[in-house]
């Protein structure tokens, strides 16, 4: 339930755990333009000290991006909701768009004009567990991650259109979720891998597969990461599994775990 910084060689903290009411600690998005932080937080499973209930509460968090500072909290706690914010992405304009996998699966949106935070798609049958998201370079397409695969959504009038996938992609189990030179980066946990799809001229289908890396040995259940020009970060290890009852195994433990 915190945010660590690392540089010049040092670990600190940023935000320090569950200030300011943060929770499990998800989706980060770093808007230099604005040096501001963005967080989807959730009360999830694998929190510590997780107090049981009928519920569970979300929220997006917005810090500031030099200080740690808090800037502005947007919370879904109605009772008996079992909410999770999972992933987010900036939008050119501001805007944040973030993935609301459990109770009514959705992508919500905060207006940068207006502060409002409300359901931007609220999902459909065929649309659930929506995960990574990430947005075309003019901002006018959503691509979203969700149990199904990978679909778009326009921003312009909410249209979700499923991407065709060829058969040798990876359809679905897909966490972070990046765009790049008109394909989309895609981090598999289970499967341990990082896979890129190029697109089409209109985004709607997957022209060609590949896989940029597999079963590395410091991969324990890889999540998300961050692009950087060319190059994708990518948290490798995640150990969402390395968790008893309501704690974090011992460091030797989780150490154990990466063979590198």
């Amino acid at each position: 339930g915190k945010i660590v910084r690392y540089r010049d060689g040092n670990a600190e903290d940023f935000v320090p755990a569950r200030a300011h009411g943060l929770w499990m600690v998800n989706g980060m998005k770093a808007d230099a333009e604005r040096r501001a932080l963005w967080v989807a937080s959730s009360a999830g499973d694998n929190l510590v000290d997780k107090v049981p209930g009928p519920g569970q509460p979300a929220g997006l968090f917005r810090f500031d991006l030099d200080t740690g500072e808090p800037e502005g909290r947007w919370l879904l706690d109605d009772a008996d909701t079992v909410h999770f914010l999972n992933d987010l992405v900036v939008a050119p304009n501001g805007d944040v768009y973030v993935t609301h996998m459990f109770d009514k699966a959705a992508v919500y949106r905060l207006e940068a004009a207006t502060g409002t935070f409300s359901p931007f798609y609220k999902g459909d049958a065929d649309f659930s567990h929506p995960n990574g998201i990430t947005l075309d370079p003019a901002g006018e397409n959503l691509f979203v991650a969700h149990r199904g695969g990978i679909s778009k959504i326009s921003i312009n009038d909410r249209e979700r259109c499923p991407i065709e996938l060829p058969d040798h992609a990876l359809p679905s189990g897909i966490d972070g979720l990046y765009w790049h030179r008109s394909a989309l980066v895609a981090v598999h946990p289970g499967a341990a891998a990082v896979r890129r799809y190029e697109l089409s001229v209109t985004g709607e289908r997957v022209v060609s597969a590949s896989t940029l890396e597999a079963d590395h040995p410091a991969f324990h259940i890889p999540t998300t990461g961050v692009l950087v020009d060319d190059s994708l970060f990518v948290m490798a290890n995640s150990q969402f599994d390395a968790f008893e009852d309501g704690e974090l195994w011992p460091l030797e433990r989780l150490l154990s775990l990466i063979h590198i």
